[in-house]
Parts: C-alpha cells; structure tokens; sequence
C-alpha cells in the first residue's frame, strides 16, 4: 500500500511497507539538494552521495572551502615572491650598470695619470739626450710653477742617471687631489713634486745642485746655500696645493762681518726683524728638522732596468 506525506510543499509517495529511515533519507538528501544548489551559485563545488548526513556534507565543504582558501594563499604569495626576485633583479642589473660607469675619483684618476705620464716620458726622452747645463734654458718648460721654484726641468734628471729614480702618485695632503712625486729609491731625496692646478700641472718643489728637499714622513726639509755665509734650513708642509713654509733656519753675515743665526715663522726672511739665536740653539733646531728623513713611500722605478 501506497501512502502520500507532503514534505515543504512536495508530495512523496511512500509504501506503507518502507521504514520511516527511507523517508527521513529522502528529506535530508532534498535539503542537500537545495544546500548544494546555493553552493552552486557561490561558485564552491561539493560532492556528496547517498545518505550521508547534512553535519557530515557540510564538514566536507568546509573543507574544500579551506583547501581552496589556502590554495589561493599560496597563489598569492607565489606572486609577491616573483615580484620581489623581479624588483632585486633589475636593481641588481642597474648596479651592474653603475659599475661599469667610471666614477669621478677614477676619471680624475685618468687624467692625473695622463698628465703626470707625460711628465715622465719627457724627462726620459731629455735624460736620453745627453743633454748639456746650458741646453736647458733653451727647452721650454710648459708647467705652471710656485714662487721660489725654477721654472724648467730638474738638472739632476735630466743630466745624471735614472737608475735609482722613482716616482708616484699620491695624493699628499688628503685634499682629493693627486700629486706626482719623483724622488730617489734609496735616500729621502725628493727631486720633484707636481701637483694640478686645475687641469694643468703644476711643479711646486724642487731640488737641485744648490737646494736639496728631502722626505721625513710627516713633514718636508729643504736645505740650501745663498752664498758664502747664507745657509738656509726649512721645515715644510705640504697642504692646500701647495709647500708651506713653518719656520726657516739660516745664517747670515752682520754688517761687522760677524756669522749669526736666525730663526723665523715668516713667510720672508729679514735678519732686521728676524729672531737672533744662538748657535746651540739652531743646531737642536736644525737637528729636529732633519729628523725623520726615510725614502717616500710606493715609489715606482721610472726606467725599466
């Protein structure tokens, strides 16, 4: 026998003989008909089968829920991965770029070095050339120089041997500007120092036959004659382009024929106005100026042997 029961406005038809389990599992799977047709429309799909129970669909669902959150998570930071590794990339590409790029202290670098190059090339060619004294006031000298310094080239390179000559670029006084110094490898003789003026060199000491400047780490001493009873000691720096002069020694004759000493922090020397020491005293000055003297550091020879 056949009996009918309505369930939310649908009419089933049931026999008499079925068990009240057969309908209760007819109406759960109508609600998961309707529940799966809501998850439909929300774009979540869900797969159930027979008699299982709303409690148990809906743990699944929440699953797949979860899964597909996760996986979108992960999506997610996939992508902010690549775009990180993208972003390092091309800044790790413009930093290549910029290396290749010479930096202004090496350009700088360039153009010392091939001003100073040139210094040292022709001092070469003139050593080469067995060269006379008096030849040296013909050649001309195309460098800017400092008040108390010859403007040619230095005697003692062009006419004596180069063998023990040696020179580099350093710059002296931390300032950023790069000076070429040439001196002796085996004592603390300086024969030339040239630093830029501008674009241009410029040769700002010197030794020569009469006047010798020698290294003493922190400092420079410059020794020479006058004449006959004038012999001059300076303690010198160098700094801001340029020799400084801290203080002179020297000698000197007084209107009685007398030999005297003096000691300046002038800029000039003038005996009338100039400090008159004893002789005791000049020697320990002296002395403390000469101190120190050792060959200028990383020298380069400037012949090959």
């Amino acid at each position: 026998m056949v009996k009918s029961e309505k369930y939310n406005n649908t009419i089933l038809a049931v026999a008499e003989d079925d068990s009240v389990d057969e309908v209760e599992c007819m109406m759960r799977n109508k609600s998961v008909q309707i529940v799966g047709g809501v998850l439909a429309l929300t774009g979540i799909t869900y797969v159930g089968s027979g008699c299982q129970s709303i409690q148990d669909k809906l743990d699944v669902i929440q699953s797949q829920t979860t899964t597909r959150e996760v996986s979108i998570a992960e999506e997610m930071i996939s992508e902010e991965k690549n775009t990180e590794k993208s972003i390092v990339t091309e800044q790790k590409t413009e930093t290549d770029v910029a290396d290749d790029i010479p930096s202004e202290e090496n350009i700088d670098d360039a153009v010392y070095l091939t001003q100073y190059e040139e210094i040292i090339s022709r001092y070469i060619e003139l050593n080469h050339q067995k060269l006379e004294y008096g030849d040296l006031t013909n050649i001309e000298f195309p460098y800017e120089t400092a008040d108390d310094v010859y403007a040619r080239y230095n005697v003692m390179l062009v006419l004596e041997e180069l063998d023990n000559v040696g020179y580099v670029i350093d710059d002296i006084d931390g300032d950023g500007v790069k000076e070429l110094i040439i001196a002796d490898m085996t004592s603390p003789l300086i024969y030339d120092i040239y630093t830029m003026d501008g674009d241009v060199p410029k040769l700002v000491a010197a030794s020569w036959e009469r006047s010798n400047t020698t290294y003493c780490g922190n400092h420079f001493c410059t020794e020479g004659s006058g004449g006959a009873a004038n012999f001059i000691v300076s303690y010198k720096v160098f700094k801001g382009n340029e020799m400084q002069t801290e203080y002179y020694l020297y000698t000197d004759l007084l209107e009685n024929g007398e030999s005297v000493f003096f000691y300046t922090t002038n800029s000039i020397m003038d005996k009338n106005n100039d400090n008159l020491i004893t002789q005791e005293e000049y020697n320990g000055i002296k002395e403390e100026t000469e101190s120190g003297g050792c060959v200028y550091p990383g020298l380069k020879t400037m012949v090959e042997q």
